[in-house]
């Protein structure tokens, strides 16, 4: 799988990005709106159609951030996610 970029030194990927979405009930539109990205780019972004620049993954990552989420890495059991922070 394509990475994006990294937060914290983790990649982040378009699974991710729909992970972290779902976790939050926040829909396409509504990420485009908070993070200034258009959410037809951030549709192919998530489905891997369109490389995201770094300053999208900031604003995308910025966002989650806010709202408690961490991105986590894969390792030898299971592939990258997210988690809320405590």
């Amino acid at each position: 799988m394509a990475t994006m970029s990294t937060y914290n030194q983790i990649i982040i990927t378009p699974v991710q990005l729909r992970m972290a979405r779902a976790a939050l009930k926040m829909t396409v539109r509504e990420l485009g709106e908070l993070s200034g990205i258009a959410p037809n780019t951030v549709t192919r972004i998530e489905n891997g159609r369109t490389k995201a620049q770094a300053g999208s993954m900031q604003a995308f990552a910025k966002v989650f951030r806010e709202r408690g989420l961490l991105f986590v890495a894969g390792d030898d059991l299971a592939g990258p996610g997210v988690r809320l922070a405590h």
